[in-house]
């Protein structure tokens, strides 16, 4: 059976266990309880099966080697310390390096000898036990893999794969597990269910059976196993010295096995025993690409009700029909919404791993905190903030982190501070990135803006500290006196800007000079399908987020004033600066104000503004398309829609146009 049709899997559990690891490691200290150093030792040895299986050879001996050095640790026999923690994130960091070539390559090409070598230094070192054992059972060397009486597992060998014959399944993977004491046992095991990939599920029961003694006979053939007659069932021939309970432990511990029987085939005091494991999973893996179709399908479905509405005629039969339509696929497109909705956990790792290793680069001491981790947004949204998160994090680490000695003299503590925090406030997300550092210098901003030639002196000297930051947003701008691989290059902050106003949301700056910086985004909690406000512009039609808006208006002449030139209107205790969107676009109106104007108010970088345009025409649902090259370039546009009548409606980027 080809390995390889498993890797889907293997990548997501491998994924899942490397996030578990580099939580509880992160926070790993003497104190830690013992069910940490379990936790830990488990997801490390279920990495090494999992990879030898899948033939990754070099992956499975680093997570044995760690393995080993946690089995240590519950034992009593290793301190929980700065070093084991550190060796730990080290793994994580490798092992996911190792994942990523195999998802770019289908293979991996980093190496693995040197942190390898260096947890075989450290378990050769090993500190004499202290009588402490914190393993589960006492159990000493035999409470290895998290029962009484189970041995220390070897590593599956090089390219183990299991026999084309159910008589002659290879044996060698587990000489070691059979000795002078062991008898001939028969162990029955079932996948749930329902459950995914369930060949893949048996092969890893058979690979974890061999561990524990010698396989002998499989049946069904493990060659057999891929097709769709295989029901689940498998019965195996061990040879093992230990006892059938321990046994039903190691093999009911792996995912989606719902039934283990062990019966000894001789004559022994040994009883037979069974375990019926917990119900099978409710939960199934879908890959992203398909429920990015549905979610398209269900966008879809959406506008054409909306079109079958608009057209067919008002009678009272169809109209109870229309409207149980529009209920049934408002309900279905929010499930689908919520099978896309995953908690910003989903990608912190990341962020942990690029704090911790920038700030090893550049000798500098930093940590990192995240707040509302569980906040839930659009898979989608989620993998397009990695990029600009990362350039924050590499932007405050680099400039705005200072080193440990000049923090000891400001009377600052040494380790550097970034926070990340998120907040979820209606259908938007507030994420707030800020560190403690140096913080940015308006000033120096300004000038550099002015030397550069992106703002004249009178224009720069009329800015607020605030716009004055944003001008760090300017493509090629930069004021490191200093090129670096890190950051510094002219280019980040604008690609920062251009990609969170391109997913509809909108960001500011925030700074004291020698306290820290905070940079705010706000973003909608989906860039699928969203419900937008219709405008008419003459003949054109276009389309705005309705979580953008605040209110519309009817503003009529008498209630607008003037400001240095600018129109303006007193609104629920706001002053609201009013733009005409055919100015905006360049078609030009002088009058827009002269008679009673529809506007849309709405908030941006901390100022409220209205839009005048020719008529407000209503809610609709619609379908979020990026713009393609040149129209990508125009950045009073986030995007387009098509209509349920098939015409097209440019999406208005409310952010930017309140710059212009």
């Amino acid at each position: 059976m080809d390995a390889r049709k498993y890797l889907d899997l293997f990548l997501s559990e491998a994924r899942e266990h490397l996030d578990q690891i580099a939580r509880i490691g992160r926070e790993l200290s003497a104190s830690s309880p013992p069910e940490s150093l379990h936790a830990l030792f488990r997801s490390f040895h279920s990495l090494k099966g999992m990879a030898a299986s899948m033939e990754f050879k070099s992956l499975s001996e680093l997570a044995h080697a760690v393995e080993d050095l946690y089995d240590q640790a519950r034992q009593g026999k290793r301190a929980i310390d700065a070093e084991l923690s550190e060796i730990t994130l080290d793994a994580v960091d490798l092992i996911t390096t190792l994942i990523d070539e195999i998802v770019a390559n289908g293979q991996s090409s980093s190496s693995t000898e040197d942190l390898t070598a260096r947890v075989r230094a450290l378990l050769a070192g090993t500190a004499p036990s202290t009588g402490v054992d914190n393993s589960p059972g006492g159990g000493g060397s035999n409470a290895r893999d998290g029962g009484e009486g189970v041995p220390a597992p070897q590593a599956p060998p090089s390219g183990a794969q299991p026999a084309a014959s159910g008589d002659a399944v290879d044996k060698t993977s587990a000489s070691s597990g059979a000795s002078a004491g062991t008898i001939t046992l028969e162990v029955h095991f079932g996948v749930s269910t329902g459950a995914p990939l369930p060949a893949a599920r048996a092969m890893v029961a058979l690979k974890r059976l061999q561990t524990l003694g010698a396989v002998d006979q499989c049946d069904p053939d493990p060659a057999q196993w891929a097709g769709s007659a295989f029901a689940g069932k498998v019965k195996v021939r061990l040879q093992s010295s230990l006892t059938p309970e321990a046994i039903i432990r190691e093999i009911t511990a792996l995912a989606d096995i719902s039934t283990c029987q062990v019966n000894p085939t001789e004559k022994t005091g040994a009883r037979p025993a069974s375990a019926a494991v917990r119900p099978a999973s409710s939960t199934i893996r879908v890959r992203t690409d398909v429920l990015d179709r549905l979610m398209d399908g269900v966008g879809d479905m959406l506008v054409a009700s909306a079109l079958v509405e608009q057209q067919l005629p008002r009678s009272p039969a169809s109209t109870p029909v229309v409207q149980r339509l529009k209920r049934a696929l408002t309900r279905l497109h929010d499930d689908v919404l919520e099978l896309r909705m995953v908690p910003f956990d989903f990608i912190a790792q990341r962020f942990y791993q690029s704090v911790r290793h920038l700030a090893q680069n550049l000798r500098k001491k930093a940590s990192l905190e995240i707040s509302g981790a569980d906040v839930r947004m659009d898979r989608a949204m989620l993998e397009e903030l990695v990029d600009p998160l990362n350039h924050i994090i590499r932007n405050a680490i680099d400039h705005g982190v200072e080193d440990p000695e000049q923090r000891a003299a400001a009377g600052k503590p040494v380790d550097g501070r970034i926070r990340l925090a998120l907040e979820r406030q209606g259908e938007v997300v507030r994420v707030r990135l800020s560190d403690d550092g140096r913080g940015m210098d308006p000033a120096r901003i300004r000038e550099a803006a002015v030397r550069k030639g992106f703002v004249t002196e009178d224009h720069a000297r009329a800015l607020s500290e605030e716009d004055a930051l944003m001008l760090t947003t300017i493509p090629g701008f930069s004021t490191a006196d200093k090129l670096s691989e890190i950051s510094g290059r002219g280019v980040g902050m604008d690609v920062v800007r251009t990609r969170i106003e391109s997913l509809g949301g909108h960001m500011r700056i925030l700074s004291r000079f020698g306290e820290g910086t905070e940079i705010e985004m706000v973003l909608p909690l989906t860039v699928a399908v969203i419900d937008s406000l219709l405008l008419r512009l003459g003949s054109e039609l276009y389309a705005v987020p309705i979580h953008s808006v605040q209110q519309t208006l009817e503003v009529h002449p008498d209630q607008v004033q003037y400001s240095n030139g600018n129109a303006v209107l007193r609104w629920a205790n706001h002053t609201v600066n009013l733009k005409a969107l055919r100015d905006l676009l360049g078609e030009g109106d002088a009058g827009a104000w002269s008679s009673t104007c529809p506007t849309v108010v709405y908030e941006a970088e901390g100022q409220m503004f209205g839009l005048g345009v020719d008529s407000v025409i209503g809610k609709r649902p619609i379908v979020v398309k990026p713009l393609k090259s040149p129209l990508e370039n125009l950045r009073e546009y986030s995007g387009a829609t098509v209509l349920e009548d098939g015409k097209i409606a440019l999406i208005l980027d409310l952010a930017n146009l309140a710059g212009m």
